[in-house]
Protein backbone atom coordinates (compact mmCIF):
# COMPACT_ATOMS: atom_id res chain seq x y z
CA UNK A 1 0.00 0.00 0.00
CA UNK A 2 1.29 3.03 -0.90
CA UNK A 3 1.25 5.93 2.00
CA UNK A 4 -1.14 8.37 1.50
CA UNK A 5 -3.68 5.33 0.63
CA UNK A 6 -2.43 3.46 3.91
CA UNK A 7 -3.25 5.99 5.91
CA UNK A 8 -7.03 7.01 4.62
CA UNK A 9 -7.25 3.42 4.78
CA UNK A 10 -6.73 3.26 8.45
CA UNK A 11 -8.02 6.37 9.43
CA UNK A 12 -11.57 5.06 7.91
CA UNK A 13 -10.91 1.63 9.92
CA UNK A 14 -11.47 4.18 12.85
CA UNK A 15 -14.57 5.67 12.44
CA UNK A 16 -13.30 9.28 12.63
CA UNK A 17 -12.50 11.57 10.15
CA UNK A 18 -9.76 13.09 9.34
CA UNK A 19 -9.11 16.55 7.16
CA UNK A 20 -7.35 14.68 5.04
CA UNK A 21 -10.34 11.90 4.82
CA UNK A 22 -12.99 15.35 4.32
CA UNK A 23 -10.48 16.31 0.86
CA UNK A 24 -9.90 12.39 -0.59
CA UNK A 25 -13.11 10.65 -0.12
CA UNK A 26 -14.89 9.28 -3.16
CA UNK A 27 -19.01 9.67 -3.34
CA UNK A 28 -21.66 8.38 -0.51
CA UNK A 29 -22.20 8.94 3.14
CA UNK A 30 -18.90 8.55 5.53
CA UNK A 31 -19.34 8.85 9.52
CA UNK A 32 -17.56 10.27 11.57
CA UNK A 33 -19.39 8.87 14.98
CA UNK A 34 -22.37 10.03 16.90
CA UNK A 35 -24.28 10.91 13.99
CA UNK A 36 -22.24 13.20 12.16
CA UNK A 37 -21.66 12.14 8.30
CA UNK A 38 -19.93 13.79 5.47
CA UNK A 39 -22.11 13.36 2.48
CA UNK A 40 -20.02 12.94 -0.88
CA UNK A 41 -21.90 13.67 -4.49
CA UNK A 42 -20.85 12.07 -7.66
CA UNK A 43 -20.29 15.53 -8.30
CA UNK A 44 -17.48 16.20 -5.51
CA UNK A 45 -19.60 18.39 -3.83
CA UNK A 46 -19.74 17.81 -0.24
CA UNK A 47 -21.61 18.67 2.62
CA UNK A 48 -22.51 17.76 6.90
CA UNK A 49 -25.52 16.07 8.24
CA UNK A 50 -26.54 15.23 11.54
CA UNK A 51 -28.46 12.51 11.76
CA UNK A 52 -30.77 12.82 15.18
CA UNK A 53 -33.65 11.36 17.17
CA UNK A 54 -36.25 14.38 17.73
CA UNK A 55 -37.11 13.59 21.60
CA UNK A 56 -41.12 13.08 21.00
CA UNK A 57 -41.51 12.59 17.47
CA UNK A 58 -42.64 9.66 16.11
CA UNK A 59 -42.64 7.95 12.43
CA UNK A 60 -45.97 6.35 10.99
CA UNK A 61 -45.01 2.98 12.46
CA UNK A 62 -44.51 4.33 15.86
CA UNK A 63 -40.86 3.97 16.17
CA UNK A 64 -38.36 7.23 17.30
CA UNK A 65 -38.04 9.39 14.10
CA UNK A 66 -34.82 10.28 12.56
CA UNK A 67 -33.99 13.19 10.97
CA UNK A 68 -30.82 14.49 9.33
CA UNK A 69 -30.01 18.27 9.89
CA UNK A 70 -28.08 19.60 7.41
CA UNK A 71 -24.78 21.85 8.96
CA UNK A 72 -23.69 23.38 5.86
CA UNK A 73 -20.88 22.85 2.77
CA UNK A 74 -17.66 20.93 3.95
CA UNK A 75 -15.76 23.97 1.82
CA UNK A 76 -16.94 26.26 4.72
CA UNK A 77 -17.82 24.31 7.53
CA UNK A 78 -14.53 22.43 8.60
CA UNK A 79 -14.24 19.24 10.45
CA UNK A 80 -14.26 20.62 14.08
CA UNK A 81 -17.12 22.88 13.64
CA UNK A 82 -18.94 20.34 11.85
CA UNK A 83 -18.17 18.17 15.06
CA UNK A 84 -19.46 20.83 17.64
CA UNK A 85 -22.63 21.77 15.59
CA UNK A 86 -23.19 18.36 15.67
CA UNK A 87 -23.37 18.05 19.42
CA UNK A 88 -25.58 21.41 19.78
CA UNK A 89 -28.04 19.90 17.18
CA UNK A 90 -27.99 16.59 19.74
CA UNK A 91 -28.67 18.51 22.24
CA UNK A 92 -31.37 20.08 21.36
CA UNK A 93 -32.85 17.12 19.47
CA UNK A 94 -33.06 15.30 23.10
CA UNK A 95 -34.76 18.64 25.19
CA UNK A 96 -36.84 19.81 22.52
CA UNK A 97 -37.20 20.17 18.70
CA UNK A 98 -34.70 22.40 16.48
CA UNK A 99 -37.54 24.52 15.45
CA UNK A 100 -38.94 25.38 18.87
CA UNK A 101 -35.38 26.41 19.77
CA UNK A 102 -35.24 28.43 16.67
CA UNK A 103 -39.06 29.66 17.63
CA UNK A 104 -37.34 30.43 21.03
CA UNK A 105 -34.30 32.40 20.44
CA UNK A 106 -36.37 34.78 18.15
CA UNK A 107 -38.86 35.57 20.40
CA UNK A 108 -36.08 35.69 23.02
CA UNK A 109 -34.08 38.34 20.55
CA UNK A 110 -37.30 40.54 19.99
CA UNK A 111 -38.22 41.09 23.41
CA UNK A 112 -34.45 41.94 24.08
CA UNK A 113 -34.74 44.44 21.19
CA UNK A 114 -37.90 46.16 21.22
CA UNK A 115 -36.96 48.64 24.24
CA UNK A 116 -33.96 49.37 22.20
CA UNK A 117 -36.04 49.97 19.33
CA UNK A 118 -38.64 51.86 20.91
CA UNK A 119 -35.78 54.38 22.19
CA UNK A 120 -34.50 54.71 18.94
CA UNK A 121 -38.01 55.22 17.02
CA UNK A 122 -40.43 56.53 19.55
CA UNK A 123 -43.70 55.72 17.03
CA UNK A 124 -42.48 51.85 17.16
CA UNK A 125 -45.18 49.85 18.90
CA UNK A 126 -44.50 46.11 19.56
Amino acid sequence: MSGIFCGIFLAALSGKLTKKLVENLGPGRHGDGSGLYLVVDPSGARRWIVRATVKGQKNRRGAPLRTDFGLGGADVVTLNQARERALEYRRMANGYSVLEAAFSQKAAFGRQAAPKVKQAVPSFSV
